[in-house]
């Protein structure tokens, strides 16, 4: 998740200095103290993150941004919260990718193997929500009203899942699995009737899928590391 260590997947700790460090192996993930107060919010916010209490972790992590604006973990938390914390009527795309660039711009400023790490950690984070934002709007639309796929909060719900896994593709371009579930996504979806036919919805669509394609064909012809 966004709160293990990069070296050995444990999870992080804050210290009484207010640095972070993995209580396994001991790599060191922040080198910006902030002291005992921002420590001690940082506890409290990844204990809301992990438990799934978004909106209590979003509100820990401003709080400790208000101590320390170039915490690169509170930018990336908040950010993750924000997507989290989206409805299918008010997907918080904007909000989420805004301050996890404010984490990366910092992180690759002052530790850049972070910056990288925390680039991995955003695609992962974007396409699963996505993915979920998706199955959402199935669960929620689907069997709501006759020709669901017709319906105009239907096709915003999914052109949203569709802007969020195409964010996690920028944020990690070389994540396969986002460009997989945007291919599919939009299978699935022009398979429908309701797409068969010309519209906006099938245009959008149709390019998401091209770039999608287009994308994994270059990944594939990248020289294997």
């Amino acid at each position: 998740t966004a709160l293990d260590c990069s070296n050995c997947g444990a999870p992080l700790q804050a210290t009484a200095n207010g640095a972070l460090d993995c209580r396994y192996c001991g790599t060191p993930h922040s080198h910006d103290p902030g002291g005992p107060k921002k420590a001690n919010l940082l506890v409290l916010a990844f204990a809301a993150h992990r438990a799934k209490n978004f909106e209590e972790a979003l509100e820990y992590y401003n709080r400790v941004l208000e101590l320390d604006a170039r915490d690169p973990w509170a930018w990336y938390g908040k950010g993750v919260s924000a997507l989290w914390t989206s409805t299918v009527a008010n997907v918080r795309t904007a909000e989420a990718l805004a301050s996890i660039n404010a984490a990366l711009r910092i992180a690759l400023e002052v530790e850049p193997q972070l910056g990288l790490d925390l680039m991995q950690r955003a695609g992962r984070d974007f396409n699963n929500f996505g993915a979920g934002l998706y199955k959402l709007a199935q669960d929620r639309l689907w069997h709501r009203e006759t020709g669901f796929s017709a319906s105009a909060s239907y096709q915003r719900a999914v052109l949203d899942a569709l802007e969020v896994l195409e964010s996690g593709n920028t944020l990690a371009p070389e994540n396969r699995q986002v460009l997989i579930n945007i291919r599919e996504i939009c299978d699935r979806e022009l398979g429908t009737s309701a797409s068969a036919g010309p519209g906006a919805y099938r245009d959008q669509l149709c390019a998401a899928r091209k770039l999608a394609v287009h994308a994994i064909r270059e990944l594939d012809a990248l020289p294997s590391t």
